[in-house]
């Protein structure tokens, strides 16, 4: 490759005549004649899943800010995005942002507290007598006992 190749403006650009390549551009493009087909295809196959990544990372983040406005929203009644078999009254789940049933809104609930429990290596026990909980260090059986919470209706 010459130094003085030229990539044309293009067509329509009213700025001027077409401007010389930097050593940057040279230097890029004769390494990508130099590589077989098998590397360019490769190359294409590695941007597209990098694209996928960067397009999974924005609908993550548009789903997550969709989520954050709408949760504990009223959203109607009838069936639960997962499946429950109830009509209920449904409401957007602020884990999720699915519309869900009061009985899958509670597991949900209990599910955040098992993730404080685990992040702060401590859980909830029974009341004191006093009618107060007690917050104690993270226990097995009081674990349990909260996982096996009654979810009125």
């Amino acid at each position: 490759m010459n130094k003085d190749h030229v990539d044309p403006l293009p067509q329509g650009n009213p700025t001027g005549p077409a401007q010389p390549v930097g050593a940057e551009e040279r230097k890029k493009d004769e390494n990508w004649r130099q590589l077989t087909e098998s590397e360019k295809k490769q190359y294409a196959k590695n941007v597209l899943e990098d694209l996928k990544k960067c397009r999974k990372a924005i609908d993550e983040a548009i789903t997550h800010e969709v989520v954050r406005k709408n949760a504990g929203l009223k959203m109607g009644y009838g069936l639960c995005d997962r499946g429950c078999s109830d009509l209920d009254d449904l409401t957007c789940s602020p884990i999720t942002g699915e519309e869900v049933c009061s009985k899958c809104l509670k597991q949900d609930f209990i599910q955040d507290i098992m993730k404080l429990y685990k992040k702060y290596g401590l859980s909830i026990a029974h009341d004191s007598g006093a009618g107060t909980f007690i917050i104690t260090d993270i226990d097995d059986r009081l674990v349990n006992w909260m996982k096996n919470a009654e979810l009125e209706d």
